[in-house]
């Protein structure tokens, strides 16, 4: 079994992010943060896992500040805990996020991505 974020981690990853710039530490969406901790949980492999954070998080901005950030954070969290890291300079990884933001990118894109990036 792969360990996950839930979503109470997802969330305290987030607060610690903004709490450092001082900004808002709101939910935006819950409904869309349901959707990501649902969605992360029911994938079947690590890469889609990684993806639906760094796609999802995002693209769909369950928080009021921080969603991009908390994407990056998550996904390297994520990664960590299963003894996995990504081969991508912070750079292109920040290109993956607002292409994913801008529709230029699909969650089945990114995924593509991390397959060849995760080691």
């Amino acid at each position: 079994m792969i360990p996950d974020l839930s979503k109470e981690e997802i969330i305290e990853i987030h607060d610690n992010i903004v709490k450092v710039s001082g900004e808002e530490l709101d939910i935006l969406s819950k409904t869309e943060l349901d959707s990501i901790a649902f969605r992360h949980k029911r994938a079947k492999n690590l890469t889609k896992k990684a993806a639906i954070l760094l796609h999802d998080i995002p693209r769909l901005q369950p928080f009021s500040e921080g969603n991009k950030r908390t994407a990056f954070a998550s996904t390297m969290i994520f990664l960590s805990y299963n003894k996995k890291r990504l081969k991508l300079s912070k750079r292109r990884v920040e290109e993956i996020i607002i292409y994913s933001v801008n529709n230029n990118l699909t969650l089945r894109d990114v995924e593509k991505i991390l397959k060849e990036a995760v080691a």
